[in-house]
């Protein structure tokens, strides 16, 4: 398996080694690694990991160097880890056991591939107990690490200034005393440590800047992008900047547009054959993939993603109205449609439940609205609801609990409210107020407190608070859209609200005061729409705003918020038993002036967070990639332990971390 192995850039205990040192204890740590290797490669059980995961073998990953070896390593666990357990593979606590009885030379090498092997280490993951190992490849599968990223974040609600000591925000879910935090606008930011809560007010020492209304308060501001994770952007006064348009266009007029969950593929529908294009998303260019060997037959008017990411679904007016796909990678293959479907019209509007289990349907044609509950990958139609809507339904939504499923109408009421119990939608009473025009488009804000309708007829968008199941009309923005309200859709951090309208400037961006129960009109897009807009869509976690319409290029993506030049990440970390000392591995893609700092705060129950700088030794692995490794200790044991990392790059830069290893020693 291993012919040459050569002794220049060798490590020894984790460290570069001088030639002398590696003569000295080369034969010895070359006979360990095949060992190992021999160990993976001989199991009597089934065919060896190489072979069963189809990675490359150890010999041709890298120069044949010691460090070579090692890589070869972390791809064969990686792709365990990203690839899942084949069938009739071989017992994985049998191949932990092969490696550790082998570590006594090699254990400072091999600490960081540990957090994969005891990830992986029993064949039920969920059977795993937190261990003192932290692991985080950022694609959400890192549950059984000791460390994981504390996503808490929310708004100002109104200015601060230097010398307060407390902070009104919008929300103060899953913030905690004793805990550090970063306020940040545009690149002034400041950490403090929370004192207290009182209702939506946080009590801080006093802070040394002044932060303005919609500053960001936060533990993380990061993404988890495909397997990466990326610094997050913060919100901005103005409306977001304009991206390129992508180099293949939809073939004509747009009617939906929709993201997957992940971000990662971004799915438009167009009146002009062939109705669907699907594009996949490489940072902030999208690239159209192929079309599906089957697509749908007529003028599309809506696309939904289900959130788990295995369907796609679109709505038009050809036979049984609708297409849905299964989603593998970049493949997406027509699977059967349900037994049940409209008789005639068009299916206006598509939307899942927020847990996957019902897909709901806008229609032209009496019921007019169609309702699946999806059991073992098959979409079975529930009985109509005792109570239909009035008539012809452009729009449809769920509350983010799943409970209410709303519906933007043609006819008066223009509305209608459905609160669901098991299988069973009952309609509810109509608000008191109705909208004034037919209904076009109709969201709900994250935290369901809000439904807004956007609809024909001054004032073209009509928000409604929900007290238990009845719906009160709020005042009308004081800044009304330009023209007849044709979609809505809420930010997924509830901060904004967008409106797509038939008249120039065809796009209108809302703050959301959740106090006030208040909306307030952004400034107008330096570059607008093109033309009348059907639609409108934030994109994964908002960093995206998508607006649909009738002129080329028939679609318009805007980058939301502003990219600053340093973030902060924390991790909230679960050791076994007190610890005095943390050993991070961070790769991360290599820029100039990209760089990590990582902290390390290790304190007693009930006392506050204190942070210290992180001794941190960088490798290059190639061009493109860099390893950090940071050390951190202690004088005294603790229990309550956290890190925290400090993402610094240009405006710019497009660089992201590509995984985080560690040990709680």
């Amino acid at each position: 398996m291993i012919s040459t192995v050569t002794r220049q850039n060798d490590f020894v205990n984790g460290t570069p080694a001088d030639a002398e040192a590696v003569d000295q204890d080369f034969d010895a740590l070359y006979t360990k690694v095949n060992e190992i290797i021999y160990a993976i490669l001989s199991s009597d059980e089934g065919q060896s990991l190489v072979d069963q995961m189809n990675v490359p073998e150890i010999e041709g990953v890298g120069t044949g160097s010691l460090l070579a070896i090692l890589r070869g390593f972390k791809t064969l666990m990686d792709s365990i880890v990203l690839g899942g357990l084949p069938d009739n593979s071989v017992t994985l606590s049998k191949l932990v056991t092969a490696l550790q009885k082998n570590l006594e030379v090699m254990n400072k090498c091999l600490a960081n591939e540990l957090a994969h092997l005891d990830q992986i280490s029993q064949e039920t993951p969920q059977s795993l107990p937190l261990s003192n190992k932290i692991y985080d490849l950022f694609d959400g599968t890192n549950n059984y690490s000791s460390g994981i990223i504390d996503t808490t974040k929310t708004w100002t609600t109104a200015d601060i200034i230097s010398g307060a000591t407390s902070i009104t925000v919008d929300d103060t879910t899953g913030f905690t005393a004793k805990k550090e935090y970063t306020i940040q606008q545009s690149d002034k930011k400041e950490s403090f440590i929370l004192t207290s809560i009182t209702d939506n007010v946080l009590t801080v020492p006093a802070l040394t800047n002044s932060f303005g209304k919609g500053a960001v308060v936060y533990r993380s501001n990061a993404l988890l992008d495909q397997g990466k994770l990326r610094a997050g952007t913060v919100r901005s006064s103005v409306f977001p900047i304009k991206l390129s348009d992508p180099s293949s266009l939809p073939p004509g007029t747009c009617n939906g547009v929709a993201f997957s969950a992940d971000g990662t593929y971004m799915a438009i529908v167009s009146s002009t054959a062939p109705y669907l294009a699907i594009y996949k998303r490489s940072g902030d260019t999208f690239i159209k993939l192929s079309n599906p060997t089957i697509m749908p037959g007529a003028a599309c008017y809506c696309v939904a993603f289900s959130p788990d990411g295995k369907y796609l679904s679109v709505g038009h007016g050809n036979t049984y109205r609708q297409t849905h796909y299964m989603c593998s990678g970049d493949d997406f293959t027509a699977v059967t449609v349900p037994t049940s479907y409209p008789a005639s019209g068009y299916v206006y509007d598509m939307e899942y439940s927020p847990d996957g289990t019902y897909l709901a349907m806008a229609c032209s044609y009496t019921p007019f609205v169609y309702i699946y509950k999806i059991t073992d990958g098959v979409f079975n139609k529930l009985a109509n609801p005792a109570t239909l809507p009035p008539g012809q339904c452009n729009s449809i939504s769920w509350s983010p609990d799943g409970v209410y499923l709303a519906l933007a109408c043609n006819v008066t009421p223009f509305m209608a409210i459905y609160k669901r119990s098991e299988d069973t939608f009952n309609k509810l009473t109509n608000p008191a107020t109705i909208p004034t025009g037919a209904g076009k488009g109709c969201a709900w804000s994250k935290n369901g407190t809000y439904l807004v309708i956007a609809h024909t007829t001054t004032p073209f968008v009509s928000a409604y608070k929900r007290t238990g199941d009845i719906f009160a009309k709020l005042s009308s923005p004081t800044d009304l859209p330009a023209g007849n309200g044709t979609g809505v859709s809420f930010s997924k951090d509830g901060a904004h609200m967008a409106v797509s309208c038939a008249i120039t400037p065809f796009a209108s961006l809302y703050e959301v005061d959740y106090l006030t129960d208040t909306f307030t009109k952004i400034v107008d897009p330096v570059t607008a729409p093109a033309g009348s807009c059907n639609g409108v869509v934030f994109g994964f976690n908002d960093l995206y705003l998508v607006f649909v319409h009738a002129t080329s290029p028939y679609l318009t993506i805007y980058k939301t918020g502003t990219q600053v030049t340093a973030v902060d990440a924390r991790y909230d970390v679960t050791p076994i038993t007190a610890t005095d000392e943390v050993d991070l591995w961070l790769y991360h893609e290599r820029e100039t002036d990209f760089s990590v700092a990582a902290y390390l705060s290790i304190v007693a129950a009930a006392t506050n967070e204190s942070f210290s700088e992180m001794t941190k030794t960088t490798t290059n692995i190639d061009a493109d990639l860099a390893e950090g490794r940071y050390i951190g200790t202690v004088a005294t044991a603790d229990s309550n332990v956290s890190l925290k990392l400090t993402i610094s790059r240009l405006a710019t830069s497009t660089k992201v971390l590509t995984k985080l290893l560690g040990n709680v020693v």
